[in-house]
Order: C-alpha cells, then structure tokens, then sequence
C-alpha cells in the first residue's frame, strides 16, 4: 500500500487546486483512528452509528473512451474522517484509493489502482484516459466517529470507432458479383461506403445491408478504391482504401500493320493487341504451326519464301479462361538472286570482247558499272536491250579493270563482279638509269622495264653475251665494260617483242684531292702558293673555295687551277681553304688548309709606366703584353742587362739598393723575329730614413760639431797612416782606386796613380735620427752630413 506523504502541504498532480497533505499530522491521525476504529469494533457498541446515503455525480454525464470523467459526493454529515473508493462491490480486493479528510490530509491505493484514478477534494474520484473496462459500478464508503455512509454509481464507457477494416476479394471476373464486409471497434458505430472518394447511394447497381456492400453485377469501370466509413454519436473514423481489380477481355485481337506482301529478305515485324485484364498472353501460329515467339510482336528477319502464308495470332486470359485469334496472310516476292557473269575467255588488245549478266527474280533489269562508273551505249560499247549483253569492240588497255553487273527490280538488287584481264605489249623497252657515263669501280645496276600485260620476259646481250631477266648488273666497272647494252621485251601471250640500246662509258674514279701545305703561317705581305694534287685527265675540272667565299682580287691560278698564288698575304686572306676535283660523274673535295697570318709583335706594354716608387724589401711585379701572332716570347733586361725572366710576368724582390734602376721588357715574334719593347723606372724609397725637421740652432750646432770632428779625424788618419804604410803597401798594390759606396761608413783604400802617392780617404756618414730608432738593414746613403777629405802627397 502506498501513503501520499507531502510535507508542507505539497499538492500532487492532479488533486484539485487547494487540496494538501501534511502527511506527518495525517500519518499519527490515520494510525490512532484506524486504531480507536479497531477497538471498537471488538467491543459491544456504547453508542448507536448514524447511517447514510450517500449521493454520486458524474461529470460528464456520458463517459466516452480516452476521456476523464469526475465522480462527486453529496453527503450532509460532517464528521466523516475518510472514505474508500471500490470498482464493483465493496471488498479489499476492489479497493480503488483511501483518502483522509481534514485535519488529516492525505490517501492511500488499493489493488484496483490502475494509476488514472486521482482522489480529489470532498472525497471526489478522477478517472483519467477512460478505457472500456473501466464501464461497471463504483461504490464509496465513509466513516467517522459514529457515523457511516455508503453510495454507489453504474458508469457506461462509450468506445469510439477506431480500427475500422473492409474484407473482401481483391479481383472479380467482368459481371461477377462482388461483397465487401465492414468492421470496426465502437460503440453504436454505423456505416457508409465510398467508391473512388465518392458516396454510394444504395439501388441499382449496389446492395448496402447494414456493415456489408454488394456489387450486383460488375463492370470494369467499377475497378477501384472502395473505403468504409465507421460513426456513432461521438465519433468516426475511415479504412484503409480496398482495391477492386476486375478481370475481363481478351477482346478481338487486331494484327498490325495490315501489310501483306513482302519483299524476299525484307524484315517482317507483327504486332498483335487485344483489350484485357490482366494483360493477354499470346501465341503465333504459321500455317497451323506454333512459333517459337510468344509475346505480342512476332519479328522475322530477311524473309524467305518458306515464310509466306497464315499468321494467326491468339491471345488468352489466363484469370478469366477466354481466349481469341486473328489471322493475317503474307505473301512474299522473290528478290534477285544467282546473279552471274560469264567468262569470255582470253582477251588480246584490239579484240572484241562479249560479257553476259544472268540472274533469277522478279522482273529484273540490267545495267554495267566499270569501277563506280556506270556504262552507257556508244563508242567502242554496245549493250543488249534489257542491258544484260554488253560487248567492246577493239578492246583496249584500258579496258581492263572490275565490270559489275547489276540486277534490280522494284524492291531489291543485286551484283556480281567479273575482272576483264586484256594482254598488250610490250611496248617500246626503258633502260634505267639512262646515262651513258660512269665511273670506275663502281657498281652499275641496269633495268629494263617495258609496259606489258602478262608482264614481258627480258634478255640483255652484250658483245658476245647474253643475260636474263630485267635487272642486269655490273660490279667494279672498268673500261672492260664499255659497249652497247641491248634489252629485249617479249609477251608470251600476244607474241610480240620489241628492244632498247644503251651504250656505256666507264670513267676514272676520282680521289680525294690532297692539298698542300695543310695548314701554314704566312708572313704578312708574303707571297704564298697553294697547291692542289688530282687527276691531270683533261675531263676533271678543278675549283677553289675558302670559307664558302669568293676569292679576294689578289689570287693567281695556274696549271689548270691546280696551283693557287696569293700575291701579297693580308689578314683577308687568313681562312680555311678547299679545292674540289669534277668531272661529269661527281666531285671529290680535298683536305682544308688553314692558312693563318704571322705578325707583330706590335706595341708591347707594361702593367706599369714611367718612373714608380717602390718600398725597400717590398716585391715587385711587372706584367708585358703584346699582340702577336704566333704568341711572342719575353725577355727581361735590367739596366740594359739580360734578366733571366722570359715569361710574361716578372717578379723582383727589391732586396737592396741596386735593385733600382730601369726594368724592360721585350717580345719577340719567334716567326717574323720582329721585337719591341717597354721600359719603366723603379726608384727605391726607404720609409725609415725619413729625417724629422730640427731647428736652426741645432743645425748650426751640429755643423760646428762635424767641422771639429772632420779635422780631428784627419789628423788621426794622417798619424796612423805614416806608421802602417809599409805593411800595407802590398795590399794597397791589390786595389784599384774605387770611390767608397755611398751609405757605408768606412774607409776604403785606393791605388794613386803613377807619380801620386796613395792617401786614405775618410767618409763620414751623420744620422740624424734618435738613438732610439733602430737602422735599417741596408741604409741608403745620405747626401747631406757626408764630408768627403782626399789628401795627396806628390
């Protein structure tokens, strides 16, 4: 059993508005009653229980099926504390729902709770969704203290019409009655027809009884849809539409088209069609006999005459058992067939030829096609009336070919080819190739070849030779094979022949020219020959070509063009030069000879001009150019000297001091021996020695000092000099008298000369650089602050 607990008075879905349960306060009141209630039943009453009737509404008054229908009390006591709803009879069993009234809220189900049943206020029943079976008695009880009250209400559910069904045949044979049967779920429910969407009256044709519809007699307009239509007071509802088919024909056949003569290999195609339902099946028949074709179209390709006679066509249906035919006859003419052309033989030219056409059909004529052209009467062509005969009168070469003969009537032709083959010849021979001359050695293929039909048969004779066939040939021809050639032609079918004369020439075979000299340098203005080597026959031409040009104004030929002469060679005449050998045969062309221009050098020139600065110790690289053909060689001189460079660049390390000077270079054409030359200036710079600027009185100061010391040195040197010169006479004798080199501080002793006496010369050498500055290796010589003293005694 289940209790409705709603705490804070919370109302449940479809109570009515207002109505709650506390279900704390209803759960201690229920159980205390039922309690109280219980007890007082096992013990003898103290007090007498007023009895009452209780009255039941029902709203609406109809209950129709899916709707909700509400069953209220009428009832004067007022201290009823619950009452119980019952579906039949009043028992546990039929319990329905138990619903307490204020101050106790709440309600309890039964056995018979379907879940569409809702207690409402006052002890009021809701029934949701009516059904059917919900149709019967309800019986509501109601106690309290003292009190005691019953009443009861009978409920009808009306059903509406739903599930409404036609039964009956699908299909009935034309004039056959038909009976269509309608059912359904409802209450009270009646029913009408529809045929196509349409009313059915009932009369004449149609038979309504109650829920049945009856067709009399049926035609084939009365196929289909048939609806039945299910109402009652408060409802109505359609059937799924039932299709009536009716069965009926097959009608008369008709065969199509009405044609019935054919032509012998035309196509026959009938069609055969009849009114029925469902559609007929047919058969064809030919004189009796069944055809293998069983559909409404009979078809023959290419007829023959065995085809012609009776076609039946018959068609049945198979639902209603009837059957019928129709009959057409065909007949068919005969095409032209067996066409033919007799052979007429051997034909010669100049002959007359007979060609007869024959052939089987239905009124045939004639006509002749040579080729695709087609032939009429006149000339050398006569043809027969009907044109089956043709004939050609001095029948020529060009009559040969393919002659068709074709027979036609008003519905078909046909034709046969025959090949007329007419023998000729030979005519007049030809011998390829035609010329009379040929050279040496080689290989000589003659053919003879003569028009003629059977190709001719060819004999060549030559002095006392002969050779068969068309191809005569000749290998390594020398002056052996000079002669006459002849080729005769002859036809074994018209026995006739006819010959050709070919004479030969057999002419030396010409080498390659040698020209010489092949390739050379030619001095410019020289005077220069080239000669051509060939055959010295008279038939041998020689010419000259250089780069594919005229020769310049300056040539000279001599000996038959075989010797060329360039009076003054210029850069014009440089190239590549060809002589060729001719004679009627060919030409032969000779090895080129590159002919190239020797000159120069001219103008040859330094990376470097002038006069230039170099560093002390720093390198020096001197590059020479100079045009020249062929490529000039190079000498270097230093100082006028040879330098031992002969390439085109120098390198120097300017090392010391006597590296400066004058550097040239010069080239040399190795064929003209022509030189020139360039020159340039190096001049050596020390960045060392470069003197900062002093003031007038140091420099006057130091020129006192200088002039002190020079004199001091003199007379130490003459002093030395007096007590050492006898043993250094002899090396004094060794010397030559050589100034002491510039930059060097020392004292060199030099040889007087005959009557002098020697004398030492002393060089003094002022630096005028700090002392911190360290010396270069190789110093310079100063020119400034050098006092040179010579003393001489006679």
């Amino acid at each position: 059993m289940e209790w409705w607990q709603a705490e804070g008075g919370r109302r449940r879905p479809g109570d009515p508005p207002g109505w709650t349960r506390p279900w704390r306060t209803g759960f201690l009141a229920a159980f205390v009653l039922s309690f109280s209630f219980l007890l007082a039943q096992g013990q003898p009453s103290l007090s007498k229980t007023a009895m009452y009737n209780i009255t039941i509404f029902t709203e609406p008054p109809v209950a129709l099926e899916g709707q909700t229908v509400n069953l209220t009390l009428k009832y004067n006591a007022a201290n009823f504390a619950f009452c119980n709803w019952y579906r039949g009879t009043d028992v546990k069993e039929n319990l329905i729902v138990t619903f307490y009234l204020p101050p106790i809220n709440g309600n309890t189900t039964g056995p018979s709770y379907t879940g569409r049943e809702v207690a409402g206020f006052g002890c009021s029943l809701f029934i949701n969704n009516l059904h059917l079976n919900d149709s019967g008695t309800y019986v509501v009880t109601m106690n309290g203290p003292s009190v005691h009250g019953k009443g009861d209400v009978k409920i009808q559910v009306l059903g509406a019409v739903l599930k409404v069904t036609v039964t009956g045949p699908s299909h009935v044979v034309e004039n056959q009655p038909v009976t269509f049967r309608c059912s359904s779920l409802g209450f009270n429910v009646s029913y009408s027809w529809l045929k196509g969407g349409q009313p059915i009256e009932a009369g004449g044709n149609f038979l309504v009884e109650n829920n049945n519809l009856t067709l009399l007699s049926t035609s084939r307009s009365d196929a289909t849809s048939y609806t039945c239509s299910g109402q009652n007071s408060f409802s109505a509802n359609n059937s799924e539409p039932h299709r009536l088919e009716i069965f009926y024909g097959p009608e008369h056949p008709v065969i199509s088209p009405l044609q019935r003569v054919y032509n012998e290999h035309s196509t026959l195609n009938l069609f055969c069609s009849a009114v029925s339902n469902p559609p007929a099946k047919f058969s064809w028949y030919l004189n009796g006999e069944l055809l293998q074709q069983h559909n409404d179209s009979h078809l023959t390709q290419r007829l023959t005459l065995k085809n012609a006679g009776n076609y039946t066509c018959k068609v049945t249906n198979v639902e209603t058992g009837l059957s019928n035919t129709a009959i057409l006859e065909i007949s068919i003419r005969e095409a032209i067939n067996h066409i033919s052309i007799r052979d007429p033989g051997k034909v010669v030219e100049n002959s007359t030829t007979y060609l007869n056409c024959t052939a089987s059909g239905f009124n045939v004529s004639y006509y002749w096609l040579k080729g695709n052209q087609k032939l009429q009467a006149g000339g050398h062509i006569s043809l027969s009336s009907n044109g089956q005969n043709l004939s050609l009168s001095r029948t020529s070469r060009q009559d040969s070919g393919v002659y068709t003969c074709s027979g036609i009537n008003s519905f078909s032709n046909n034709s046969a080819n025959y090949t007329l083959n007419v023998f000729y010849g030979p005519d007049a021979p030809v011998i390829s190739p035609g010329g009379q001359f040929y050279a040496e050695g080689s290989n000589l293929t003659l053919s003879c070849q003569a028009d003629s039909n059977p190709p001719a048969n060819y004999t060549w004779s030559f002095k006392n030779s002969t050779h068969s066939g068309g191809i005569y040939q000749l290998f390594r021809l020398s002056s052996a094979n000079n002669g006459t050639y002849t080729c005769e032609a002859s036809n074994n079918e018209t026995k006739l022949s006819q010959s050709k004369v070919q004479p030969i020439c057999v002419l030396e075979k010409l080498s390659k020219p040698i020209l010489w000299p092949s390739n050379s340098l030619v001095a410019e203005n020289a005077r220069f020959t080239l000669n051509c080597s060939t055959s010295s026959s008279s038939t041998v031409k020689v010419t000259w070509s250089k780069d594919s040009k005229p020769f310049p104004t300056n040539v000279e030929f001599d000996h038959e063009n075989r010797t060329l002469t360039l009076r003054k060679f210029q850069q014009p005449d440089a190239g590549t030069y060809t002589c060729t050998a001719k004679h009627l045969l060919g030409a032969a062309t000779s090895n080129p000879s590159i002919l190239t221009l020797a000159y120069g050098p001219r103008s040859a020139q330094l990376n470097r001009t002038g006069t230039i600065e170099e560093p002390l110790g720093s390198e020096l690289v001197l590059q020479c150019s100079a045009e020249s053909v062929p490529r000039a060689k190079f000498e270097w001189f230093f100082n006028n000297t040879v330098n031992n460079g002969t390439e085109d660049t120098l390198n120097v390390h300017l090392k010391d001091w006597e590296d400066e000077g004058n550097y040239t270079c010069q080239a040399m054409n190795p064929f003209t021996t022509h030189t020139t030359s360039a020159s340039v200036y190096v001049k050596l710079t020390d960045e060392s020695a470069i003197q900062p600027r002093m003031s007038v009185a140091a420099i006057a100061g130091t020129t006192i000092g200088s002039v002190a010391g020079v004199v001091l040195c003199v007379i130490v040197v003459y002093v030395i000099w007096t007590k050492v010169s006898c043993w250094k006479k002899e090396q004094h004798a060794s010397n030559g008298n050589i100034p002491s080199a510039p930059g060097h501080n020392q004292a060199t002793d030099t040889k007087s000369k005959l009557g002098e006496e020697d004398i030492q010369y002393s060089t003094l050498a002022f630096n005028t650089k700090t002392a911190s500055q360290p010396l270069s290796k190789s110093p310079r010589p100063l020119d400034s602050g050098i006092i040179y003293s010579e003393i001489k005694k006679k």
